[in-house]
């Protein structure tokens, strides 16, 4: 799933942002590792360390102990997710702006596009659910929630279904 989310031949913002970082770089490591040791609510996580000498590292936590069970949908989103961490990391040495904040309102249409570029069946609705993935508990989603509180709990469930399986592709 890393393969597909980060390195496979993408025509999407979020892959161009990826590459335009991350490839080829000398100065950004990104390594991705599976653990067992968060909590069962997180899917994933990021952490980026600043070196002195002007690298960068930035790795990605994967939970195997949720994410076996989990459609190949989520899977994905959870990596473009924690990857835009990482960017947003790189981009800034400091955690002044907060990445959730951003990601809600900046990157949340390109991250849908990504997943319907990766998985051409994936509907606009589940696309666009997926993306609100780890962003519960923004600004944007309040307003979500005060303006329209179906589509909240619809989106909160259409995640559910991909996480435990039920709908989606199966690994």
């Amino acid at each position: 799933m890393v393969i597909k989310a980060v390195y496979e031949n993408l025509d999407n913002q979020i892959s161009h942002i990826i590459n335009q970082v991350f490839e080829n770089s000398e100065l950004f490591d990104l390594s991705f590792h599976e653990v067992s040791h968060l909590p069962a609510t997180t899917l994933g996580q990021a952490m980026v360390t600043h070196l002195d000498n002007g690298r960068v590292l930035a790795d990605v936590f994967l939970n195997v102990n949720v994410l076996p069970n989990a459609s190949q949908e989520i899977i994905v989103s959870t990596i473009i997710h924690e990857v835009l961490h990482a960017y947003l990391g790189y981009s800034r040495s400091s955690q002044l702006f907060n990445d959730h904040e951003e990601m809600a309102n900046e990157y949340r249409g390109l991250m849908k596009a990504a997943l319907q570029n990766l998985f051409p069946n994936l509907s606009n609705k589940d696309a666009e659910a997926l993306s609100w993935g780890g962003l519960h508990e923004t600004t944007a989603w309040q307003t979500l929630i005060n303006t329209n509180p179906a589509k909240a709990n619809e989106i909160i469930q259409i995640n559910k279904d991909h996480v435990e399986g039920n709908k989606g592709t199966d690994c």
